[in-house]
């Protein structure tokens, strides 16, 4: 006998054998775990999505960073701080945790330190009775904020032996913990040449100073032993395999780099150790109003969004307030976006009014069974026999459906499994339903772990086949399918256009739905539906010489609408001008 027939007999036996079945059913045994799986502790932090670190220090405070000790430590005065407020904004655009850096690069402390004396105890700030690192302590708890800190590898004013480093490392590290306690995370941030500068500082020893204060502490650097710290400032890595394990070879410890270890990601890594990735969104850690050109557009976040966290990824975004303490209001438009477009997206989940099959359902009990995959609950999973290692779920509509996105999860309490992926579709053209239609991929990948999110051109659908490959019975807690909104897209490669002395450009407009309808201007305010329509290419012409023109468009289709305009400012350049290049700031 098969075991797809074991399966339909064991079903049987649930419907027909009057409550005994469902006692079999519920007496099937759920999988081994498989592999290294994440701590408690690990998985509440890797579940967070998207969290913050806010960037302010005595660096914001100077043109040119002082990273010698040497800067006075009274400057720093952000009058206008207030963290409660900050949290206040953090959780509305769905931000979950808060990483606060103790110490940068430049050796200021951020809490009046019992080991150095160039900290906030000497600045004017709060007539020197400020502590930053309270504050915001004591705000999360209040708040529900997941804390954390983190203290820079390096400190280029420290002029002790390397033993030496280690200890005072280990102390501040040991002292940030207790005092500030509950801490959620603590992040050694490193450099770019760290093995240059501080490989000698010894992790190992300083991991050992965390764990015998806070066992249960979530530790991270580039080379673990908690997560992983990836720097995707200058861009996200390539989706090339589309590959992320959680699961790494390796000896995982608290390091920036050391001879002879690195972590490798793979199928068969024998530790759990998750990846954070970090983007500075103005590209250096503290605040310049020149940089505010360096900032991305919403879509281009939005990207970063699914580049990381949809590799299942956590993404930390670095944030520099203004040296008064305030949040800039481009970051904040710009976070309100991010929020406003990844709520949209996700807020109605389509695979909850389908049918759903599978394949194989693990000794037919309704606890395995497909649709605990699509009821919201993440605590409850689909599972298939020890036997089946390859197996799929279909999705089917009673009308077609308009899909952009798919999402998939595994239990990964019970360790990650699925080894590929793809996803193929029904489209729900005339042509293609007359025989019930063909089946088309649309999406294929590698590991899946906690989270898989592929995005992929709007399509009406009908039934859609996720079809999974693992050397163990797979396992899925979610598989969620979604609608993006329309967007508006242009032929401008960058979000500013020059225009020539006296000149004009013309700038082309489409939106990823054929029947959306875009509407624009030219005044900088956000399109309605009683805005001028986009009928063909628009021409700017008119710019004023020290000023400039925003574009702004959106694309409506019935009850949905971009939930972010595309932004295109055209600015003037007079025969005299030239253009100056935008280099990659310096560390």
């Amino acid at each position: 006998m098969s075991v797809q027939s074991r399966v339909s007999f064991a079903a049987l036996c649930c419907v027909l054998c009057d409550g005994r079945g469902a006692a079999l059913a519920q007496s099937v045994e759920p999988p081994q775990p498989f592999g290294p799986v994440p701590t408690a502790q690990q998985l509440a932090w890797q579940e967070i999505e998207t969290r913050a670190t806010i960037c302010i220090g005595l660096g914001a405070y100077h043109t040119i960073p002082i990273l010698d000790g040497s800067a006075d430590p009274s400057l720093f005065n952000p009058v206008d701080f207030d963290a409660r407020r900050w949290a206040a904004t953090l959780k509305s655009f769905g931000f979950a945790a808060v990483t606060v850096p103790a110490r940068r690069s430049d050796g200021y402390r951020m809490w009046p330190s019992s080991y150095s004396k160039h900290d906030v105890a000497q600045a004017t700030w709060r007539d020197g009775a400020g502590d930053y690192v309270a504050e915001w302590s004591k705000v999360c708890r209040e708040t529900g904020l997941a804390f954390g800190v983190s203290l820079a590898a390096d400190d280029w004013a420290y002029l002790g032996t390397d033993a030496e480093y280690t200890t005072l490392f280990a102390n501040e590290a040991k002292e940030l913990v207790e005092r500030y306690a509950p801490v959620a995370a603590f992040r050694m941030d490193c450099g770019p040449r760290m093995a240059e500068w501080y490989a000698p500082l010894d992790g190992e020893a300083v991991l050992a100073t965390l764990r015998s204060v806070a066992p249960d502490l979530v530790c991270g650097s580039p080379l673990g032993p908690d997560m992983r710290t990836l720097d995707c400032t200058a861009g996200v890595p390539p989706r090339d395999a589309t590959t992320e394990w959680a699961r790494v070879d390796g000896a995982a410890t608290l390091a920036c780099t050391s001879d002879g270890i690195s972590l490798t990601p793979s199928a068969t890594g024998r530790a759990w150790c998750p990846t954070e990735a970090s983007i500075v969104l103005r590209k250096r850690e503290f605040f310049r109003k020149m940089d505010e050109r360096l900032l991305p557009s919403a879509a281009q976040l939005e990207a970063m969004w699914f580049d990381t966290v949809g590799r299942g990824m956590s993404l930390d975004l670095g944030i520099a307030p203004m040296a008064r303490g305030l949040l800039p209001a481009p970051e904040v438009a710009l976070l309100d976006d991010l929020h406003r477009a990844t709520t949209d997206t996700f807020a109605t989940d389509l695979a909850r009014g389908a049918t759903i099959s599978a394949s194989n359902v693990r000794g037919g009990s309704s606890t395995f069974a497909a649709s605990q995959a699509t009821d919201g609950n993440r605590a409850t999973y689909w599972a298939t026999d020890d036997a089946v290692h390859s197996a799929q779920l279909v999705l089917e509509w009673k009308e077609a459906q308009r899909v952009s996105c798919v999402r998939l999860e595994e239990a990964v309490t019970l360790g990650q499994r699925i080894t590929s992926y793809r996803v193929e579709a029904r489209v729900a053209s005339e042509a293609e339903t007359r025989d019930g239609g063909t089946w088309r991929e649309i999406a294929r990948g590698t590991a899946v772990g906690l989270r898989r999110i592929d995005r992929f051109a709007p399509m009406d659908v009908r039934a859609l086949r996720i079809i999974v490959e693992s050397s163990v019975a797979p396992t899925l807690r979610h598989l969620g399918v979604y609608c993006e909104a329309p967007r508006v897209l242009s032929n401008s490669a960058t979000n500013e256009v020059v225009i020539e002395n006296g000149g004009e450009a013309t700038i082309e407009l489409r939106s990823d739905w054929p029947d959306a309808v875009m509407h624009y201007t030219l005044d900088g305010s956000t399109p309605t539906k009683q805005s001028s329509i986009v009928t063909g290419p628009v021409t700017v012409r008119g710019v004023p010489l020290r000023g400039s023109v925003q574009l702004q468009a959106r694309a409506f289709a019935g009850d949905r609408v971009s939930p972010y305009a595309l932004r295109v400012d055209f600015r003037r350049r007079s025969a005299t001008q030239t253009t100056q290049p935008i280099e990659k700031p310096a560390r």
